[in-house]
């Protein structure tokens, strides 16, 4: 989309937030960074991705932790948002934060196996006791914030924290017999 403008009136966002909160520009700066290339955030400076301790996930989601206290200079590398572990197994990759509205111990479960860096649930869901004591037992962080899961992607996006790279898209084989 070369060429295409900002939403009227988006060089007038203050640092407040198009909606008047911290963090709510990043729909504005979503579309901007969409439309001008990935490399460039409206000229402030250069659009590398990077990796997040987790302490920092925390304050950008305003997310409480529910285990791992000691477990957040952990780097998540990459995040994902997934609200079915079949998502999760097939898209994962290790270092990734997957934020989730599951609240189940599958959700931990396939989060050690790819050895992912942590879980957010979001929406204010709290994981039931089975997942958060799986959680201490694997020893993967487990935190939990109010915000949605859309909200939650954009907040760590525009703090350069980028998705999972894509899978290629891989023809479904023919069952035998078929």
């Amino acid at each position: 989309m070369p060429g295409a403008k900002p939403p009227s009136g988006a060089s007038h966002v203050s640092a407040q937030g198009a909606m008047g909160w911290p963090g709510s520009q990043c729909a504005v700066d979503a579309w901007y960074n969409l439309a001008q290339g990935p490399r460039v955030d409206r000229g402030r400076r250069p659009w590398v991705m990077r990796a997040m301790k987790l302490r920092e996930v925390i304050e950008a989601l305003d997310a409480e932790v529910l285990v791992g206290q000691d477990l957040l200079d952990r780097e998540a590398t990459t995040a994902g948002a997934a609200d079915a572990v079949s998502d999760v197994l097939f898209f994962g990759r290790p270092g990734m934060l997957l934020l989730t509205g599951m609240t189940r111990a599958p959700m931990v479960r396939a989060a050690e196996v790819l050895e992912l860096a942590g879980v957010v649930v979001v929406r204010g869901k709290r994981p039931d006791a089975d997942a958060v004591q799986l959680a201490r037992e694997v020893e993967m962080p487990l935190m939990a914030c109010p915000h949605s899961l859309y909200d939650a992607c954009g907040r760590l996006y525009v703090r350069q924290l980028s998705g999972p790279l894509p899978v290629p898209h891989r023809p479904r084989q023919p069952a035998p017999g078929e």
